[in-house]
């Protein structure tokens, strides 16, 4: 793994991007800064951190997975942040597809864009936001919290990016020629209310339902059960968690 340090950026998702396009990135790299002014978020979302104080950093890994289990590439990343903060003593959930969640608040996101040729992902360039030593928060935010919220303590964050690239590199590595099926298991387990009855607000249905998540798919998509039995398979931006904040 290759690590480019940067003291100021807009986005090292943006950064990654446009040099693996021009080919300038030919190997496994992770690039990090010290401060972000326009940190990408999921949709039209951004990411906003103090400087110096959490873990801001982008992934380019060669990932050549096939595009009908594109979703290993964030099972892979998220499963990697959740195991590597276990070992800290931080026992997360995954809020599907791909924040970290502590206690109902967000640790962490995760924002990976796929370069594809064909069938296949050829590449995936994985940003990662994780509050690290942040202790305050705008007041426009929902529910943030970072590590020192927690803990009290202060982190290292280059042993949170090194430690966490290697990881993400080293699963995904590990599981992309096993079979999807045998991956959702460890995911759904450790997935922010899975098996739980919650209030959903789904594309196409005209009330709320009333329901739990059962499955998630290799594609992405995820598969809520209502109460009255129905099942709903639904992409990002077809269903909304009423009960979140």
């Amino acid at each position: 793994m290759k690590y480019i340090e940067l003291n100021e950026i807009d986005s090292t998702n943006a950064y990654l991007s446009k040099r693996l396009l021009s080919g300038e990135i030919t190997e496994s790299t992770t690039v990090f800064t010290h401060s972000q002014n326009k940190g990408k978020g999921m949709g039209q979302n951004i990411w906003v951190s103090d400087n110096d104080k959490n873990a801001l950093f982008s992934i380019a890994l060669f990932t050549e997975i096939k595009t009908e289990e594109i979703f290993k590439v964030s099972l892979a990343t998220s499963m990697a942040i959740y195991e590597f903060l276990k070992l800290k003593g931080i026992t997360t959930k995954i809020k599907w597809p791909n924040d970290i969640y502590y206690d109902g608040k967000k640790l962490g996101g995760i924002l990976i864009e796929n370069k594809l040729d064909g069938n296949v992902v050829k590449a995936s360039v994985i940003g990662v936001g994780l509050n690290l030593n942040q202790e305050k928060f705008p007041k426009w935010l929902p529910n943030p919290i970072s590590l020192k919220n927690i803990t009290g303590q202060d982190y290292d964050a280059k042993e949170f990016i090194t430690g966490i690239s290697e990881m993400v590199e080293k699963k995904l590595n590990k599981i992309k020629d096993v079979p999807f099926a045998d991956l959702r298991l460890d995911y759904l387990l450790n997935l922010y209310c899975f098996g739980k009855i919650m209030m959903w607000k789904i594309q196409g249905i005209k009330d709320e339902i009333s329901g739990s998540i059962v499955d998630v798919k290799p594609s992405g998509k995820i598969v809520v059960q209502a109460v009255s039995g129905q099942l709903c398979e639904c992409d990002i931006k077809e269903i909304k968690l009423i009960d979140d904040f």
